[in-house]
Formats: C-alpha cells, sequence, structure tokens
C-alpha cells in the first residue's frame, strides 16, 4: 500500500517525491511523448485529456515510463472532453508506493512547484511559479504570467 504526501515531508523529501509520482506518457512506438501524468493513488494515474486524445480516439496503445520501468498495459479507465475538464484517468500495473493527493485551496502569492517532461527535456524539468488568481477564463489558473488549467 502506498502512502500519500504529507505537508510535513522536507523539502527536499517532497522534491523527490513530487518526481517520484511523475510518470512520462507516450504512444506506444512513437520517438516523442505525448505528455505527463502523475500517480493519484496506487495503479491510477491522473492526466489531461489532450494528452491521451489521439490514442483514445484512434485505438491506440499508451506507453507509461516511470522510474526506467515502461508499461505498455495500458487503460484509459475514464476520459473527459479535451476542451473542458480535459482530465483522463489512465490504470497501470505498476508497484507505485507513492502517490499525490488532490486539493483544490490555493491563495494568492502561494508558491508552487511543478515537475513534468515538456517537449525540450525529455528527462524531466521542474520549475517554481507564484499563484497571481484566477483568469477572465472560466478555470483557469493565472500562474506567473502563464494560464494552467485547475485538476
Amino acid at each position: 500500500m502506498g502512502r500519500k504526501l504529507k505537508n510535513n515531508d522536507t523539502v527536499n523529501n517532497l522534491e523527490d517525491q513530487l518526481q517520484r509520482c511523475t510518470v512520462k506518457i507516450s504512444l506506444e512506438g512513437k520517438g516523442s511523448h505525448e505528455g505527463t501524468g502523475f500517480f493519484v493513488a496506487p495503479n491510477l494515474i491522473l492526466t489531461c485529456a489532450h494528452v491521451v486524445q489521439h490514442a483514445y480516439q484512434n485505438k491506440l496503445t499508451l506507453t507509461v515510463n516511470w522510474l526506467g520501468q515502461e508499461e505498455n498495459n495500458v487503460k484509459i479507465s475514464k476520459y473527459t472532453n479535451a476542451d473542458y475538464p480535459d482530465i483522463a484517468l489512465l490504470q497501470v500495473n505498476f508497484n507505485n508506493d507513492v502517490y499525490l493527493g488532490l486539493n483544490d485551496t490555493i491563495h494568492l502569492k502561494d508558491d508552487l512547484y511543478i515537475y513534468g517532461y515538456p517537449d525540450k527535456k525529455p528527462n524531466g524539468d521542474s520549475a517554481t511559479l507564484e499563484y497571481e488568481g484566477s483568469s477572465h477564463k472560466p478555470l483557469l489558473y493565472s500562474v506567473w504570467r502563464i494560464m494552467i488549467l485547475p485538476l
């Protein structure tokens, strides 16, 4: 059984654990990746629907890479519209021991840490941001002059 990350984890430990919860998602046999997801429970990965949209619509096989392990038996167990709310839940067969809890509480000036697999950083990259408030667009957050969708 895994454990949910706690607020009292040390910063270095928390950063390490957050990276351990993050996965790279790609289409099987394709050289580049589609996006990033993260464990929210044992064997369950939350990602954006637009990350898996092509695979979902065309019945293609997804590959998930996590800590040097590769999983091709990935099931899209929940898929929502890629425009809104842009969420997908994947089921995998990893023995992940750590996962992230979800929380919708955020305050102005909160510091945020993000980690993922952007196109130009295939081995992963992180950033820290500051929450600047809600956007004029529904359900968008403004974070250091960029717009992100909340989960």
